[in-house]
């Protein structure tokens, strides 16, 4: 199915904007303190730039509620990665972010079911399989705990999955929108990649500047892009 319809983003309730401002604002704050390392309050303002695009997706499209629960387990996660030297704080941060990425991958389907075959969901599980046999050992050397390591190379899976799916709708002509999911994703991944790097190989001078532009960026994109995508869908 090819997208039927441009959405007018001029016509997006008033609220919408207002809390889009508000997420803008505290992003920018949020990544000015993340960059100077001031880390009182970079975590105190931390879980609300998500919270707000949660809120966001209530409010435009309050059905599509997987969307909002994925951003309301992204705000859990990053709660819980305050403490991200914590290994159980860790593992349930990840926890919630990999639920959250399950969400956003279900939306994605949701949405392209009707022009995707069974061999995409066939090779999907293949590609997942494949690297959580095959990188297993290489994730285990890295964060040195082998039921972290499986846990680790699930969520990875997941991670990797929301920019594949989305590619994959892209691809196919469902909805343009999804390429803004596309490029949410990746930038998720470029974060994640740091935060990993940072926490199990070396740290580098103002990270959680780097983790936070790319965490937030890729959130925005995600959820902006499935609730666009719906809004075409309609």
């Amino acid at each position: 199915m090819i997208l039927s319809q441009v959405v007018d983003c001029t016509k997006l309730p008033l609220a919408v904007y207002i809390l889009f401002g508000l997420f803008a604002v505290l992003s920018i704050v949020e990544c000015v303190f993340a960059f100077y390392e001031k880390e009182g309050p970079r975590k105190i303002i931390k879980p609300f730039c998500v919270a707000i695009l949660g809120v966001i997706a209530i409010v435009y499209q309050p059905t599509a509620w997987l969307i909002y629960l994925g951003a309301f387990l992204g705000v859990a996660g990053d709660v819980l990665l305050i403490w991200k030297h914590n290994k159980k704080c860790f593992t349930f941060g990840m926890l919630a972010f990999l639920l959250g990425h399950l969400a956003y991958i279900a939306e994605i389907i949701v949405i392209i079911h009707p022009s995707i075959s069974w061999p995409y969901y066939v090779a999907g599980g293949f590609l997942v399989l494949a690297f959580n046999l095959g990188f297993y050992h290489v994730t285990k050397k890295v964060v040195k705990d082998g039921k972290l390591a499986f846990v680790s190379n699930i969520y990875l899976s997941a991670l990797g999955m929301v920019p594949i799916a989305a590619l994959v709708g892209s691809c196919v002509g469902y909805f343009s929108y999804l390429f803004l999911t596309f490029l949410g994703g990746l930038a998720f991944v470029a974060s994640d990649s740091i935060l990993a790097y940072t926490i199990f190989t070396c740290d580098i001078k103002r990270r959680d500047f780097f983790i936070m532009a790319f965490y937030l960026m890729g959130q925005a994109g995600i959820i902006f892009g499935l609730l666009l995508s719906l809004t075409a869908l309609a």
